[in-house]
């Protein structure tokens, strides 16, 4: 980060306001709060756990490099340049990834057997819904439309239906 004091510490201020709400999320005190800021609450705590981890990652490859003698060091020091651009990149790779997770996609696959059965059976598998927080009513709603619109003989629900009990 540049050498500009008060930059730093909004920064280091937000990540402390942001680790700790991933604390507060897990522990279920949320479940009691208004659902807009417990959403909120768990969306900054949870997602600032995915930021830290690529950061950690982005910091070891540059380590790694120094250490390999490919960028030098004093390059890794107050560079506003570098900052930004690491800022700039995971910030284009979350956007990227969040319409990715917004687009499902159906995928039709053939299973055959050697059983004999009387007609074709259209099974409909989904998984990972993870309900609670992140993914509301709303969004099952939404699923559960799509799903339907494929006339199944049966849903199957491979797992991680539920993230959190929130009675909403």
């Amino acid at each position: 980060m540049p050498d500009f004091i008060p930059l730093r510490m909004a920064v280091v201020g937000l990540m402390a306001l942001a680790f700790v709400t991933f604390f507060v999320a897990m522990s279920g005190a949320i479940d009691r709060w208004p659902m807009s800021l417990a959403t909120l609450t768990y969306e900054v705590g949870t997602s600032w756990l995915m930021i830290l981890l690529y950061l950690f990652l982005v910091f070891v490859c540059l380590d790694v490099l120094c250490l390999c003698h490919v960028v030098p060091s004093a390059a890794l020091h107050n560079n506003g340049w570098l900052s930004g651009g690491i800022a700039v990149a995971l910030t284009i790779l979350f956007t990227l990834a969040y319409f990715h997770y917004n687009d499902k996609k159906r995928v039709e696959m053939v299973v055959t057997t050697m059983k004999n059965m009387k007609k074709d059976v259209k099974l409909v598998l989904v998984s990972d819904l993870h309900l609670g927080y992140h993914n509301t009513r709303a969004d099952l709603h939404r699923w559960l439309t799509l799903l339907k619109a494929e006339h199944p003989d049966a849903i199957l629900i491979g797992g991680d239906l539920i993230d959190a009990v929130t009675g909403r």
